[in-house]
Protein backbone atom coordinates (compact mmCIF):
# COMPACT_ATOMS: atom_id res chain seq x y z
CA UNK A 1 0.00 0.00 0.00
CA UNK A 2 3.07 2.22 0.01
CA UNK A 3 2.42 3.29 -3.58
CA UNK A 4 -0.91 4.84 -2.51
CA UNK A 5 0.94 6.89 0.05
CA UNK A 6 3.46 8.04 -2.57
CA UNK A 7 0.77 8.94 -5.12
CA UNK A 8 -1.16 10.94 -2.53
CA UNK A 9 1.95 12.85 -1.40
CA UNK A 10 2.91 13.56 -5.04
CA UNK A 11 -0.58 14.83 -5.80
CA UNK A 12 -0.45 17.17 -2.81
CA UNK A 13 2.96 18.52 -3.85
CA UNK A 14 1.70 19.03 -7.42
CA UNK A 15 -1.29 20.94 -6.09
CA UNK A 16 1.00 23.16 -4.05
CA UNK A 17 3.16 23.89 -7.10
CA UNK A 18 0.20 24.69 -9.36
CA UNK A 19 -1.49 27.02 -6.89
CA UNK A 20 1.80 28.72 -6.05
CA UNK A 21 2.63 29.33 -9.74
CA UNK A 22 -0.84 30.66 -10.54
CA UNK A 23 -0.80 32.90 -7.48
CA UNK A 24 2.68 34.24 -8.29
CA UNK A 25 1.68 35.10 -11.85
CA UNK A 26 -1.45 36.94 -10.75
CA UNK A 27 0.45 38.73 -8.00
CA UNK A 28 2.94 40.26 -10.43
CA UNK A 29 0.87 40.54 -13.63
CA UNK A 30 -2.82 41.00 -12.86
CA UNK A 31 -3.14 41.94 -9.21
CA UNK A 32 -5.13 45.09 -10.11
CA UNK A 33 -7.62 43.30 -12.35
CA UNK A 34 -11.20 42.86 -11.22
CA UNK A 35 -11.53 40.07 -8.66
CA UNK A 36 -7.80 39.31 -8.64
CA UNK A 37 -7.24 40.29 -4.96
CA UNK A 38 -9.98 37.89 -3.81
CA UNK A 39 -8.68 35.14 -6.07
CA UNK A 40 -5.20 35.61 -4.61
CA UNK A 41 -6.68 35.33 -1.11
CA UNK A 42 -8.47 32.16 -2.18
CA UNK A 43 -5.23 30.72 -3.55
CA UNK A 44 -3.47 31.50 -0.27
CA UNK A 45 -6.19 29.66 1.65
CA UNK A 46 -5.98 26.72 -0.77
CA UNK A 47 -2.19 26.60 -0.35
CA UNK A 48 -2.73 26.62 3.42
CA UNK A 49 -5.23 23.77 3.07
CA UNK A 50 -2.97 21.72 0.80
CA UNK A 51 0.10 22.35 2.92
CA UNK A 52 -1.78 21.49 6.09
CA UNK A 53 -3.01 18.25 4.51
CA UNK A 54 0.53 17.40 3.41
CA UNK A 55 1.99 17.91 6.89
CA UNK A 56 -0.95 16.09 8.46
CA UNK A 57 -0.28 13.14 6.19
CA UNK A 58 3.43 12.91 6.95
CA UNK A 59 2.93 13.60 10.66
CA UNK A 60 3.58 10.61 12.89
CA UNK A 61 1.82 11.54 16.15
CA UNK A 62 -1.80 12.35 16.90
CA UNK A 63 -0.97 15.78 18.34
CA UNK A 64 0.97 16.80 15.22
CA UNK A 65 -1.83 15.68 12.94
CA UNK A 66 -4.46 17.49 15.04
CA UNK A 67 -2.44 20.73 14.85
CA UNK A 68 -2.29 20.61 11.06
CA UNK A 69 -5.99 19.74 10.89
CA UNK A 70 -6.72 22.89 12.88
CA UNK A 71 -4.58 24.87 10.40
CA UNK A 72 -6.73 23.47 7.58
CA UNK A 73 -9.85 24.77 9.33
CA UNK A 74 -8.66 28.32 8.55
CA UNK A 75 -9.40 27.48 4.92
CA UNK A 76 -12.67 25.69 5.75
CA UNK A 77 -13.95 28.75 7.63
CA UNK A 78 -12.87 31.65 5.41
CA UNK A 79 -12.70 30.19 1.88
CA UNK A 80 -16.51 30.40 1.36
CA UNK A 81 -16.50 34.09 2.32
CA UNK A 82 -13.68 34.83 -0.11
CA UNK A 83 -15.37 32.80 -2.88
CA UNK A 84 -18.58 34.79 -2.40
CA UNK A 85 -16.65 38.08 -2.59
CA UNK A 86 -14.90 36.83 -5.74
CA UNK A 87 -18.19 35.94 -7.45
CA UNK A 88 -19.69 39.33 -6.65
CA UNK A 89 -16.58 41.19 -7.83
CA UNK A 90 -16.11 39.28 -11.09
CA UNK A 91 -19.76 39.56 -12.13
CA UNK A 92 -19.85 43.34 -11.98
CA UNK A 93 -21.23 44.03 -8.49
CA UNK A 94 -18.02 45.09 -6.79
CA UNK A 95 -19.77 48.13 -5.31
CA UNK A 96 -21.76 45.71 -3.13
CA UNK A 97 -18.57 44.65 -1.35
CA UNK A 98 -17.61 46.71 1.68
CA UNK A 99 -15.51 46.14 4.77
CA UNK A 100 -18.63 46.09 6.93
CA UNK A 101 -20.32 43.39 4.85
CA UNK A 102 -17.15 41.30 4.75
CA UNK A 103 -16.86 41.67 8.52
CA UNK A 104 -20.45 40.49 8.97
CA UNK A 105 -19.94 37.44 6.77
CA UNK A 106 -16.64 36.69 8.53
CA UNK A 107 -18.16 36.86 12.01
CA UNK A 108 -19.49 33.29 12.02
CA UNK A 109 -16.23 31.78 10.62
CA UNK A 110 -14.25 33.69 13.26
CA UNK A 111 -16.42 32.28 16.06
CA UNK A 112 -16.06 28.78 14.65
CA UNK A 113 -12.29 29.24 14.38
CA UNK A 114 -12.24 30.02 18.06
CA UNK A 115 -14.13 26.78 18.71
CA UNK A 116 -11.67 24.84 16.53
CA UNK A 117 -8.62 25.99 18.45
CA UNK A 118 -10.30 25.39 21.82
CA UNK A 119 -11.90 22.11 20.78
CA UNK A 120 -9.98 20.08 23.39
CA UNK A 121 -11.98 21.85 26.10
CA UNK A 122 -15.51 21.34 24.74
CA UNK A 123 -15.46 18.97 21.73
CA UNK A 124 -18.04 21.00 19.77
CA UNK A 125 -16.12 20.57 16.53
CA UNK A 126 -14.51 17.12 16.80
CA UNK A 127 -14.27 14.53 19.54
CA UNK A 128 -13.26 10.93 20.13
CA UNK A 129 -10.08 11.40 18.05
CA UNK A 130 -7.48 8.63 17.66
CA UNK A 131 -5.18 7.23 14.98
CA UNK A 132 -6.21 4.39 12.72
CA UNK A 133 -3.31 2.33 11.32
CA UNK A 134 -5.29 0.15 8.93
CA UNK A 135 -4.60 2.31 5.84
CA UNK A 136 -1.61 3.19 3.70
CA UNK A 137 -0.71 5.80 6.28
CA UNK A 138 -2.08 6.73 9.70
CA UNK A 139 -5.31 8.76 9.63
CA UNK A 140 -7.38 10.33 12.39
CA UNK A 141 -10.61 8.75 13.39
CA UNK A 142 -13.03 11.36 14.75
CA UNK A 143 -16.64 12.12 15.54
CA UNK A 144 -18.05 15.45 14.39
CA UNK A 145 -19.76 17.74 16.88
CA UNK A 146 -22.58 20.28 16.35
CA UNK A 147 -20.14 23.13 15.70
CA UNK A 148 -18.76 21.25 12.71
CA UNK A 149 -22.19 20.80 11.14
CA UNK A 150 -22.91 24.48 11.73
CA UNK A 151 -19.71 25.25 9.86
CA UNK A 152 -20.68 22.87 7.05
CA UNK A 153 -24.12 24.48 6.70
CA UNK A 154 -22.75 28.02 6.68
CA UNK A 155 -19.85 27.24 4.32
CA UNK A 156 -21.92 25.31 1.79
CA UNK A 157 -24.61 28.01 1.82
CA UNK A 158 -22.07 30.69 0.90
CA UNK A 159 -20.41 28.50 -1.74
CA UNK A 160 -23.76 27.59 -3.29
CA UNK A 161 -24.68 31.29 -3.38
CA UNK A 162 -21.38 32.10 -5.08
CA UNK A 163 -21.89 29.38 -7.70
CA UNK A 164 -25.43 30.62 -8.41
CA UNK A 165 -24.07 34.15 -8.90
CA UNK A 166 -21.50 32.78 -11.36
CA UNK A 167 -24.16 30.78 -13.22
CA UNK A 168 -26.56 33.73 -13.47
CA UNK A 169 -23.81 36.02 -14.75
CA UNK A 170 -22.63 33.45 -17.28
CA UNK A 171 -26.14 32.82 -18.63
CA UNK A 172 -26.98 36.53 -18.93
CA UNK A 173 -23.50 37.48 -20.12
CA UNK A 174 -23.11 40.10 -17.39
CA UNK A 175 -19.54 40.25 -16.17
CA UNK A 176 -18.47 36.75 -17.27
CA UNK A 177 -18.80 34.82 -20.51
CA UNK A 178 -20.20 31.32 -20.81
CA UNK A 179 -16.80 29.86 -21.60
CA UNK A 180 -15.33 31.48 -18.52
CA UNK A 181 -18.29 30.16 -16.53
CA UNK A 182 -17.58 26.63 -17.74
CA UNK A 183 -14.01 26.69 -16.43
CA UNK A 184 -15.07 28.21 -13.10
CA UNK A 185 -17.80 25.59 -12.56
CA UNK A 186 -15.51 22.76 -13.61
CA UNK A 187 -12.68 23.83 -11.31
CA UNK A 188 -14.65 24.88 -8.25
CA UNK A 189 -17.44 22.36 -8.71
CA UNK A 190 -15.12 19.34 -8.61
CA UNK A 191 -13.53 20.56 -5.37
CA UNK A 192 -16.86 21.28 -3.70
CA UNK A 193 -18.36 17.95 -4.78
CA UNK A 194 -15.33 16.02 -3.55
CA UNK A 195 -15.44 17.77 -0.19
CA UNK A 196 -19.17 17.13 0.19
CA UNK A 197 -18.71 13.43 -0.51
CA UNK A 198 -15.91 13.21 2.04
CA UNK A 199 -17.80 15.17 4.70
CA UNK A 200 -20.86 12.94 4.51
CA UNK A 201 -18.89 9.69 4.21
CA UNK A 202 -19.69 9.00 0.54
CA UNK A 203 -16.17 9.39 -0.88
CA UNK A 204 -15.00 6.45 -3.04
CA UNK A 205 -11.72 6.55 -1.09
CA UNK A 206 -12.46 6.05 2.55
CA UNK A 207 -10.83 7.55 5.60
CA UNK A 208 -9.06 10.54 4.04
CA UNK A 209 -10.02 13.62 2.05
CA UNK A 210 -8.73 13.60 -1.53
CA UNK A 211 -9.97 17.16 -2.20
CA UNK A 212 -6.56 18.79 -1.59
CA UNK A 213 -5.00 16.32 -4.04
CA UNK A 214 -7.53 17.42 -6.69
CA UNK A 215 -6.56 21.06 -6.32
CA UNK A 216 -3.73 20.57 -8.85
CA UNK A 217 -5.93 19.38 -11.76
CA UNK A 218 -8.69 21.82 -10.83
CA UNK A 219 -6.12 24.60 -10.61
CA UNK A 220 -5.02 23.81 -14.15
CA UNK A 221 -8.63 24.00 -15.33
CA UNK A 222 -9.19 27.36 -13.66
CA UNK A 223 -5.83 28.58 -15.00
CA UNK A 224 -7.06 28.03 -18.55
CA UNK A 225 -10.02 30.26 -17.77
CA UNK A 226 -7.71 32.86 -16.27
CA UNK A 227 -5.00 33.04 -18.91
CA UNK A 228 -6.62 31.81 -22.12
CA UNK A 229 -10.15 33.10 -21.68
CA UNK A 230 -9.08 36.08 -19.56
CA UNK A 231 -11.27 35.41 -16.55
CA UNK A 232 -10.01 38.55 -14.82
CA UNK A 233 -10.19 40.73 -17.88
CA UNK A 234 -12.03 44.03 -17.48
CA UNK A 235 -13.80 43.80 -20.84
CA UNK A 236 -16.91 41.77 -19.92
CA UNK A 237 -17.82 44.07 -17.04
CA UNK A 238 -16.86 47.13 -19.06
CA UNK A 239 -19.05 46.06 -21.98
CA UNK A 240 -21.91 45.34 -19.62
CA UNK A 241 -21.59 48.74 -17.94
CA UNK A 242 -21.51 50.52 -21.31
CA UNK A 243 -24.55 48.63 -22.59
CA UNK A 244 -26.55 49.22 -19.42
CA UNK A 245 -25.83 52.95 -19.28
CA UNK A 246 -25.69 53.86 -22.97
CA UNK A 247 -28.29 56.31 -24.22
CA UNK A 248 -28.95 54.33 -27.40
CA UNK A 249 -31.37 51.43 -27.26
CA UNK A 250 -29.88 47.98 -27.86
CA UNK A 251 -31.83 44.83 -28.67
CA UNK A 252 -30.36 41.36 -29.27
CA UNK A 253 -32.34 38.77 -31.24
CA UNK A 254 -31.61 35.16 -32.09
CA UNK A 255 -31.96 33.72 -35.58
CA UNK A 256 -35.60 32.89 -34.85
CA UNK A 257 -36.22 36.61 -34.33
CA UNK A 258 -36.87 36.23 -30.62
CA UNK A 259 -35.74 38.91 -28.19
CA UNK A 260 -32.75 37.61 -26.24
CA UNK A 261 -31.77 40.76 -24.40
CA UNK A 262 -32.38 44.51 -24.32
CA UNK A 263 -30.84 47.32 -22.31
CA UNK A 264 -32.80 49.77 -20.09
CA UNK A 265 -32.87 52.38 -22.87
CA UNK A 266 -34.73 49.94 -25.15
CA UNK A 267 -37.18 49.02 -22.40
CA UNK A 268 -37.90 52.70 -21.83
CA UNK A 269 -38.20 53.48 -25.55
CA UNK A 270 -40.79 50.79 -26.24
CA UNK A 271 -42.31 50.88 -22.72
CA UNK A 272 -41.43 47.23 -22.11
CA UNK A 273 -40.41 45.26 -19.05
CA UNK A 274 -37.95 42.42 -18.73
CA UNK A 275 -40.77 39.97 -19.59
CA UNK A 276 -40.32 41.02 -23.23
CA UNK A 277 -37.24 38.80 -23.33
CA UNK A 278 -37.75 35.51 -25.17
CA UNK A 279 -40.78 37.03 -26.92
CA UNK A 280 -40.95 37.07 -30.74
CA UNK A 281 -40.19 40.33 -32.51
CA UNK A 282 -43.68 40.29 -34.04
CA UNK A 283 -45.16 40.66 -30.56
CA UNK A 284 -42.71 43.24 -29.26
CA UNK A 285 -42.65 45.53 -32.32
CA UNK A 286 -46.22 45.00 -33.52
CA UNK A 287 -46.93 48.76 -33.39
CA UNK A 288 -43.81 49.64 -35.40
CA UNK A 289 -44.26 48.13 -38.85
CA UNK A 290 -41.08 49.67 -40.42
CA UNK A 291 -38.97 48.46 -37.51
CA UNK A 292 -40.60 45.03 -37.52
CA UNK A 293 -40.04 44.61 -41.25
CA UNK A 294 -36.38 45.55 -40.91
CA UNK A 295 -35.82 43.28 -37.91
CA UNK A 296 -37.17 40.29 -39.85
CA UNK A 297 -35.08 41.01 -42.95
CA UNK A 298 -31.40 40.16 -42.53
CA UNK A 299 -30.47 42.19 -45.62
CA UNK A 300 -31.53 45.57 -44.20
CA UNK A 301 -28.77 47.61 -42.57
CA UNK A 302 -30.75 50.57 -41.22
CA UNK A 303 -34.29 51.88 -40.99
CA UNK A 304 -35.95 55.06 -39.70
CA UNK A 305 -39.23 55.08 -37.81
CA UNK A 306 -41.20 57.31 -35.45
CA UNK A 307 -43.06 56.87 -32.18
CA UNK A 308 -45.86 59.16 -31.02
CA UNK A 309 -45.41 59.88 -27.31
CA UNK A 310 -48.75 61.62 -26.97
CA UNK A 311 -47.23 65.10 -27.03
CA UNK A 312 -44.93 64.85 -30.05
CA UNK A 313 -43.51 62.52 -32.67
CA UNK A 314 -40.05 61.16 -31.82
CA UNK A 315 -37.88 60.01 -34.71
CA UNK A 316 -35.42 57.11 -34.47
CA UNK A 317 -32.85 55.42 -36.67
CA UNK A 318 -32.15 51.72 -36.17
CA UNK A 319 -28.94 50.01 -37.32
CA UNK A 320 -28.81 46.23 -37.75
CA UNK A 321 -25.81 43.90 -37.78
CA UNK A 322 -25.47 40.14 -37.65
CA UNK A 323 -23.72 38.50 -34.69
CA UNK A 324 -21.07 35.84 -35.26
CA UNK A 325 -19.03 33.72 -32.90
CA UNK A 326 -16.37 31.76 -34.78
CA UNK A 327 -18.24 30.00 -37.55
CA UNK A 328 -19.37 31.98 -40.61
CA UNK A 329 -22.98 31.16 -39.73
CA UNK A 330 -24.62 34.01 -37.76
CA UNK A 331 -25.96 33.23 -34.30
CA UNK A 332 -28.11 36.30 -33.85
CA UNK A 333 -28.81 39.89 -34.73
CA UNK A 334 -27.96 43.15 -32.98
CA UNK A 335 -30.16 46.23 -33.27
CA UNK A 336 -28.95 49.62 -32.03
CA UNK A 337 -31.46 52.48 -32.09
CA UNK A 338 -30.58 56.18 -31.87
CA UNK A 339 -33.01 59.01 -31.14
CA UNK A 340 -32.56 61.46 -34.04
CA UNK A 341 -35.43 63.81 -33.15
CA UNK A 342 -33.17 66.64 -32.01
CA UNK A 343 -30.93 66.07 -35.02
CA UNK A 344 -33.92 66.41 -37.33
CA UNK A 345 -35.08 69.57 -35.56
CA UNK A 346 -31.63 71.12 -35.82
CA UNK A 347 -31.45 70.17 -39.50
CA UNK A 348 -34.86 71.73 -40.12
CA UNK A 349 -33.85 74.94 -38.33
CA UNK A 350 -30.58 75.03 -40.27
CA UNK A 351 -32.41 74.50 -43.56
CA UNK A 352 -34.82 77.32 -42.76
CA UNK A 353 -31.92 79.59 -41.81
CA UNK A 354 -30.17 78.74 -45.08
CA UNK A 355 -33.35 79.49 -47.00
CA UNK A 356 -33.81 82.84 -45.29
CA UNK A 357 -30.14 83.68 -45.77
CA UNK A 358 -30.37 82.83 -49.46
CA UNK A 359 -33.45 85.05 -49.82
CA UNK A 360 -31.72 87.88 -47.95
CA UNK A 361 -28.58 87.55 -50.09
CA UNK A 362 -30.66 87.57 -53.25
CA UNK A 363 -32.47 90.71 -52.07
CA UNK A 364 -29.14 92.37 -51.32
CA UNK A 365 -27.79 91.40 -54.73
CA UNK A 366 -30.88 92.70 -56.48
CA UNK A 367 -30.66 95.96 -54.51
CA UNK A 368 -27.02 96.43 -55.52
CA UNK A 369 -27.69 95.59 -59.15
CA UNK A 370 -30.64 97.96 -59.28
CA UNK A 371 -28.48 100.65 -57.73
CA UNK A 372 -25.59 100.01 -60.09
CA UNK A 373 -27.67 99.69 -63.25
CA UNK A 374 -31.16 101.17 -63.16
CA UNK A 375 -30.27 103.69 -60.46
CA UNK A 376 -27.36 105.05 -62.41
CA UNK A 377 -29.31 105.10 -65.66
CA UNK A 378 -32.24 106.89 -64.09
CA UNK A 379 -29.86 109.37 -62.52
CA UNK A 380 -28.31 110.03 -65.88
CA UNK A 381 -31.73 110.45 -67.51
CA UNK A 382 -32.65 112.90 -64.76
CA UNK A 383 -29.54 114.97 -65.39
CA UNK A 384 -30.17 114.93 -69.14
CA UNK A 385 -33.77 115.96 -68.65
CA UNK A 386 -32.65 118.88 -66.50
CA UNK A 387 -30.18 119.87 -69.19
CA UNK A 388 -32.89 119.74 -71.85
CA UNK A 389 -35.09 121.88 -69.67
CA UNK A 390 -32.37 124.49 -69.35
CA UNK A 391 -31.72 124.39 -73.11
CA UNK A 392 -35.37 124.86 -73.88
CA UNK A 393 -35.50 127.72 -71.44
CA UNK A 394 -32.62 129.36 -73.22
CA UNK A 395 -34.14 128.41 -76.58
CA UNK A 396 -31.12 126.44 -77.56
CA UNK A 397 -33.22 124.30 -79.82
CA UNK A 398 -30.26 123.18 -81.88
CA UNK A 399 -28.87 121.27 -78.86
CA UNK A 400 -32.11 119.52 -77.94
CA UNK A 401 -31.81 116.94 -80.70
CA UNK A 402 -28.42 115.72 -79.45
CA UNK A 403 -29.63 115.46 -75.89
CA UNK A 404 -32.72 113.52 -76.93
CA UNK A 405 -30.50 111.14 -78.90
CA UNK A 406 -28.44 110.54 -75.75
CA UNK A 407 -31.63 109.78 -73.84
CA UNK A 408 -32.64 107.24 -76.47
CA UNK A 409 -29.21 105.59 -76.43
CA UNK A 410 -29.22 105.41 -72.65
CA UNK A 411 -32.71 103.92 -72.64
CA UNK A 412 -31.62 101.22 -75.07
CA UNK A 413 -28.57 100.50 -72.89
CA UNK A 414 -30.77 100.20 -69.79
CA UNK A 415 -33.04 97.80 -71.63
CA UNK A 416 -30.07 95.63 -72.58
CA UNK A 417 -28.76 95.62 -69.01
CA UNK A 418 -32.14 94.59 -67.66
CA UNK A 419 -32.25 91.67 -70.09
CA UNK A 420 -28.72 90.67 -69.08
CA UNK A 421 -29.71 90.82 -65.42
CA UNK A 422 -32.67 88.54 -66.03
CA UNK A 423 -30.41 86.08 -67.82
CA UNK A 424 -27.91 86.14 -64.94
CA UNK A 425 -30.66 85.43 -62.39
CA UNK A 426 -31.85 82.48 -64.46
CA UNK A 427 -28.30 81.16 -64.82
CA UNK A 428 -27.88 82.01 -68.50
CA UNK A 429 -25.98 85.28 -68.31
CA UNK A 430 -23.74 85.92 -71.28
CA UNK A 431 -20.18 86.48 -70.02
CA UNK A 432 -18.71 86.41 -73.48
CA UNK A 433 -18.22 90.17 -73.55
CA UNK A 434 -14.55 91.09 -73.30
CA UNK A 435 -13.70 92.47 -69.85
CA UNK A 436 -11.48 95.23 -71.21
CA UNK A 437 -14.07 96.18 -73.82
CA UNK A 438 -16.68 96.55 -71.09
CA UNK A 439 -14.39 98.91 -69.12
CA UNK A 440 -13.74 100.95 -72.26
CA UNK A 441 -17.48 101.30 -72.80
CA UNK A 442 -17.96 102.55 -69.23
CA UNK A 443 -15.25 105.21 -69.53
CA UNK A 444 -16.50 106.24 -72.96
CA UNK A 445 -20.03 106.61 -71.62
CA UNK A 446 -18.78 108.80 -68.75
CA UNK A 447 -16.72 110.95 -71.08
CA UNK A 448 -19.58 111.36 -73.55
CA UNK A 449 -22.10 112.25 -70.85
CA UNK A 450 -19.98 114.69 -68.82
CA UNK A 451 -17.04 115.76 -70.97
CA UNK A 452 -14.73 114.43 -68.23
CA UNK A 453 -11.45 113.33 -69.81
CA UNK A 454 -10.96 109.61 -69.13
CA UNK A 455 -7.51 108.03 -69.42
CA UNK A 456 -7.42 104.23 -69.51
CA UNK A 457 -4.18 102.29 -68.93
CA UNK A 458 -4.48 98.52 -69.25
CA UNK A 459 -1.03 96.87 -69.35
CA UNK A 460 -2.29 94.03 -67.14
CA UNK A 461 -5.64 93.46 -68.84
CA UNK A 462 -4.67 89.94 -69.98
CA UNK A 463 -4.28 88.86 -66.34
CA UNK A 464 -7.84 89.92 -65.57
CA UNK A 465 -9.06 87.78 -68.44
CA UNK A 466 -8.07 84.65 -66.44
CA UNK A 467 -10.68 85.43 -63.78
CA UNK A 468 -13.99 83.68 -63.48
CA UNK A 469 -16.82 85.47 -65.24
CA UNK A 470 -18.64 86.05 -61.93
CA UNK A 471 -15.60 87.86 -60.48
CA UNK A 472 -15.24 89.95 -63.64
CA UNK A 473 -18.88 90.95 -63.32
CA UNK A 474 -18.40 92.05 -59.70
CA UNK A 475 -15.32 94.11 -60.61
CA UNK A 476 -17.14 95.69 -63.54
CA UNK A 477 -19.99 96.72 -61.24
CA UNK A 478 -17.48 98.20 -58.77
CA UNK A 479 -15.85 100.21 -61.58
CA UNK A 480 -19.27 101.37 -62.75
CA UNK A 481 -20.18 102.45 -59.19
CA UNK A 482 -16.90 104.36 -58.76
CA UNK A 483 -17.34 106.16 -62.10
CA UNK A 484 -20.94 106.96 -61.24
CA UNK A 485 -19.83 108.55 -57.95
CA UNK A 486 -17.31 110.66 -59.87
CA UNK A 487 -19.99 111.78 -62.31
CA UNK A 488 -22.45 112.74 -59.57
CA UNK A 489 -20.21 114.19 -56.86
CA UNK A 490 -16.59 114.80 -57.88
CA UNK A 491 -16.85 117.77 -60.32
CA UNK A 492 -13.67 116.36 -61.83
CA UNK A 493 -11.98 117.26 -65.10
CA UNK A 494 -9.88 114.10 -65.46
CA UNK A 495 -10.17 110.45 -64.50
CA UNK A 496 -7.37 107.89 -64.67
CA UNK A 497 -8.19 104.16 -64.62
CA UNK A 498 -5.33 101.62 -64.53
CA UNK A 499 -5.16 97.84 -64.43
CA UNK A 500 -1.99 96.62 -62.70
CA UNK A 501 -0.52 93.23 -61.75
CA UNK A 502 2.14 92.18 -59.23
CA UNK A 503 3.62 88.73 -59.76
CA UNK A 504 5.62 88.95 -56.53
CA UNK A 505 2.57 89.80 -54.40
CA UNK A 506 0.25 87.56 -56.43
CA UNK A 507 -2.18 90.44 -56.74
CA UNK A 508 -4.18 92.32 -59.38
CA UNK A 509 -5.11 95.96 -58.78
CA UNK A 510 -7.63 98.37 -60.27
CA UNK A 511 -6.87 102.06 -59.60
CA UNK A 512 -9.45 104.81 -60.27
CA UNK A 513 -8.23 108.39 -59.67
CA UNK A 514 -9.95 111.73 -60.21
CA UNK A 515 -8.90 115.36 -59.71
CA UNK A 516 -12.24 116.47 -58.35
CA UNK A 517 -13.24 118.20 -55.14
CA UNK A 518 -12.77 115.06 -53.02
CA UNK A 519 -14.65 114.50 -49.77
CA UNK A 520 -14.18 114.34 -46.03
CA UNK A 521 -13.82 110.65 -45.01
CA UNK A 522 -15.32 111.34 -41.57
CA UNK A 523 -18.41 112.91 -43.08
CA UNK A 524 -18.67 110.06 -45.58
CA UNK A 525 -18.65 107.49 -42.76
CA UNK A 526 -21.37 109.46 -40.96
CA UNK A 527 -23.58 109.47 -44.04
CA UNK A 528 -23.05 105.73 -44.52
CA UNK A 529 -23.96 105.07 -40.87
CA UNK A 530 -27.06 107.25 -41.23
CA UNK A 531 -27.96 105.38 -44.43
CA UNK A 532 -27.88 108.64 -46.38
CA UNK A 533 -25.40 107.19 -48.89
CA UNK A 534 -25.15 103.67 -50.31
CA UNK A 535 -22.39 103.87 -52.91
CA UNK A 536 -19.44 103.23 -50.58
CA UNK A 537 -21.33 100.52 -48.68
CA UNK A 538 -22.11 98.63 -51.87
CA UNK A 539 -18.49 98.89 -53.00
CA UNK A 540 -17.32 97.36 -49.69
CA UNK A 541 -19.90 94.55 -49.89
CA UNK A 542 -18.89 93.61 -53.42
CA UNK A 543 -15.22 93.62 -52.43
CA UNK A 544 -15.88 91.24 -49.53
CA UNK A 545 -17.80 88.85 -51.76
CA UNK A 546 -14.79 88.27 -54.04
CA UNK A 547 -12.16 88.50 -51.28
CA UNK A 548 -10.81 91.81 -52.55
CA UNK A 549 -9.30 94.63 -50.50
CA UNK A 550 -10.92 98.03 -51.07
CA UNK A 551 -8.88 101.16 -50.23
CA UNK A 552 -10.36 104.66 -50.71
CA UNK A 553 -8.25 107.78 -50.11
CA UNK A 554 -9.66 111.28 -50.39
CA UNK A 555 -9.43 114.74 -48.90
CA UNK A 556 -11.41 117.89 -49.50
CA UNK A 557 -10.06 119.64 -52.60
CA UNK A 558 -7.51 116.89 -53.38
CA UNK A 559 -9.49 114.39 -55.46
CA UNK A 560 -10.16 110.73 -54.71
CA UNK A 561 -8.30 107.46 -55.32
CA UNK A 562 -10.04 104.07 -55.26
CA UNK A 563 -7.83 100.94 -55.20
CA UNK A 564 -9.31 97.46 -55.60
CA UNK A 565 -6.72 94.79 -54.74
CA UNK A 566 -7.72 91.31 -55.89
CA UNK A 567 -5.80 88.17 -54.75
CA UNK A 568 -4.57 86.40 -57.87
CA UNK A 569 -4.09 82.71 -58.47
CA UNK A 570 -0.66 81.51 -59.53
CA UNK A 571 -2.22 79.76 -62.51
CA UNK A 572 -3.31 83.11 -63.95
CA UNK A 573 0.30 84.27 -64.23
CA UNK A 574 1.47 80.87 -65.53
CA UNK A 575 -1.23 80.80 -68.16
CA UNK A 576 -0.42 84.35 -69.23
CA UNK A 577 3.32 83.62 -69.38
CA UNK A 578 2.73 80.64 -71.64
CA UNK A 579 0.60 82.75 -73.92
CA UNK A 580 3.08 85.63 -74.12
CA UNK A 581 6.20 83.41 -74.19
Amino acid sequence: MAYEYGIYIAALILSLLVTTCVGSYLLFKSRKAKGAPYFLMMLFLVILWTGGTLFETVGASLSVKIFWVQVQYITFCYLPVVLLALSVSVTGHANWISRRRLAVFSLMPSILMGLVWTNQHHGLIRNNEYLVMAHAFPVIHKTYGPGFYLLVFYAYTLMLTALLIFIHAGVTGKGITRKQLGFVLAGVGILVLSNILYTFGMSPIEAYDITPALIGPCGLIISIGIFYHRLFDLMPIARNRVVETMGAAMVVMDMDHRIVDMNPAAQSMFKLSSIAKNQPAEAVFSDQLPLLTASLDNQIGSREFSINTGTEDRYYEAFFSMLYEKAPVPIGKLMVIHDVTDKRKIAAVHLEQQRRLAVAEEKERMARDLHDNLGQVLGFINMQAQGIQRELTQMGVENVHGRLQQLADTTRLAHGEIRAYIRSVRGTADHRQHFLKAIENETARLQQATAIACHLETPAAHFFQQMAASMQLQLLNMIREALNNIRKHAAAANVNLRLEASVEEQQLTIIIEDDGIGFDPTEAKRRVAAKESFGLTILEERAREIGANLVIRSATGQGTTVRINVPAQKEWFNATSSLTG
